[in-house]
């Protein structure tokens, strides 16, 4: 396996969890939009 395809599938996986919380509290149909403001405001933290 190439580095870039794992570091791919990492970064994939890290999104899937918060879509997957976000799917449960609100419903799948904004579940990506609050997953990638989750995800958003994570950045802004670091």
């Amino acid at each position: 396996m190439d580095q870039t395809e794992i570091k791919d599938d990492l970064v994939q996986d890290m999104i899937e969890v918060p879509t997957s919380f976000c799917a449960r509290l609100y419903g799948r149909g904004s579940a990506k939009n609050k997953a990638k403001k989750a995800l958003e405001a994570m950045a802004r933290e670091d």
